[in-house]
C-alpha cells in the first residue's frame, strides 16, 4: 500500500502532522484516534480521508478503508497512491471489476507506477485472471522488478492453471529468500494439501515452528494440514495456537471450523461470534457459520450462509472451510 511523502499544504492542524508521526511508528491506535479529531473538524480533509483509509488497510479494516479512500478519491481524483490503495481495499471485498476500473484510473496517471501494476497483478490474480496476471508479472520481472509479492502470485496464477510443479517453484522461491514468509508459506501449504502431500505440507510448518515457535501463520497452516488429516483435535490445538499468539477473523474462522469438526460446536459457535465482531463481512466466515449451524441441525439457515458465500466467491473448489 502507498503512503504519501507529503503532508497538506499550508494550515495543517498539529493533530494530522502527530497523527502521520505516530502512523509511521506503527502506533496504529492512537494514530487513528487523532486522524478522527482532524475528520471531525473537516470532513472533507482529503489527506486525513487517505492517511486513515491507508491506516484501516493496514489493520485490514477493509470496509472502513474502502469509505475513507472512497472518500478521499473524490476529494483529489488525482492523488494516483489513493486510487492505488482504494484498488486493494476493493480488491480485499471481492470488488473485482471496481478494483481493476480503480486501479486502471491510478495508472492513467501514473503509467510507469510500479506500485501501481504490481498491486493490479494481485488484483488480476483475486479476479481469477490468471493469463493476464501472468502477462503481467511477466512484464514486470523482465523489467527488472523484484518482489516476494510478484513471485507469489505468479504462483497463485500458475497453480490457478493446473500449473502446479511451476507454482511450486514460484513458492519456493520466495522462501528460500524468506522462509517465513506467510503468503508463500500458506499458498504451498494449500498446494501440497491439494496434492495428498500432507507430510510435505506438515514438514514445512514444522521447520518454520522450529525456527519461529511464535509464528501465527504457521500454527494457522498447521491446522489446516490436520483438519484435512482429520486430526481435529490437534487441529483446534494448532489454530487456537494461532489465535493466542496474533487474532484475526481468518484464524478465528480456521478455530470455529476445527472446533465443529472436532465435536465441540457449542465452543465453534462462540468463536463464529468472536469473529463476527471483527468481520461479519468476511466470506469463509459465512462458510464456517454454516458448518456450525448444519451441526446444529438449522441446515436452511446453513444453506443461506454457502449461498451467500457463492454469490460472492463463485464456483470455488470448496465451499468450506481453511
Amino acid at each position: 500500500m502507498r503512503k504519501s511523502s507529503v503532508l497538506t499544504p499550508g494550515g495543517v492542524d498539529a493533530w494530522l502532522h502527530q497523527a502521520f508521526a505516530l502512523h509511521q511508528q506503527g502506533q496504529l491506535g492512537q494514530a487513528r484516534a487523532l486522524y478522527e479529531q482532524v475528520l471531525a473538524r473537516q470532513p472533507a480533509h482529503a489527506q486525513a480521508l487517505y492517511l486513515l483509509g491507508t491506516l484501516a488497510l493496514q489493520a485490514r479494516d477493509m470496509r472502513l478503508a474502502e469509505l475513507m479512500l472512497g472518500k478521499a478519491a473524490r476529494a483529489n481524483p488525482r492523488h494516483a497512491p489513493t486510487l492505488i490503495n482504494l484498488a486493494m481495499a476493493l480488491s480485499q471485498l471481492d470488488k473485482h471489476t471496481a478494483a481493476l476500473e480503480t486501479i486502471e484510473r491510478a495508472l492513467a496517471l501514473e503509467p510507469t507506477s510500479v506500485p501501481a501494476r504490481g498491486a493490479r497483478v494481485g488484483m488480476l490474480v483475486r479476479a481469477s485472471r490468471a493469463t493476464d496476471a501472468l502477462r503481467e508479472v511477466d512484464a514486470l520481472l523482465a523489467a527488472g522488478v523484484q518482489s516476494a509479492e510478484l513471485w507469489v502470485n505468479k504462483g497463485i496464477a500458475h497453480n490457478e492453471l493446473g500449473q502446479a510443479a511451476e507454482a511450486e517453484r514460484c513458492f519456493d522461491h520466495v522462501l528460500s529468500l524468506a522462509p517465513n514468509h506467510p503468503d508463500a508459506q500458506s499458498q504451498k501449504v494449500k498446494l501440497l494439501i491439494a496434492r495428498e502431500r500432507y507430510d510435505d505440507a506438515l514438514e514445512l510448518v514444522d521447520r518454520v515452528l522450529a525456527t519461529a515457535p511464535n509464528d501465527a501463520q504457521a500454527h494457522a497452516n498447521r491446522g489446516h494440514v490436520l483438519v484435512e488429516l482429520r486430526r481435529y483435535a490437534d487441529a483446534v490445538e494448532a489454530c487456537g495456537r494461532a489465535c493466542a499468539i496474533e487474532v484475526s477473523v481468518d484464524r478465528l474462522t480456521r478455530l470455529s471450523t476445527a472446533l465443529c469438526l472436532a465435536g465441540r460446536v457449542g465452543e465453534a459457535e462462540a468463536t463464529i461470534k468472536n469473529a463476527r465482531g471483527l468481520d461479519a463481512e468476511y466470506p469463509p466466515l459465512w462458510v464456517a457459520a454454516g458448518v456450525v449451524l448444519a451441526s446444529l441441525g438449522d441446515y436452511a439457515t446453513a444453506a443461506l450462509n454457502f449461498d451467500r458465500f457463492l454469490r460472492v466467491r463463485g464456483n470455488e473448489d470448496k465451499v468450506l472451510l481453511l
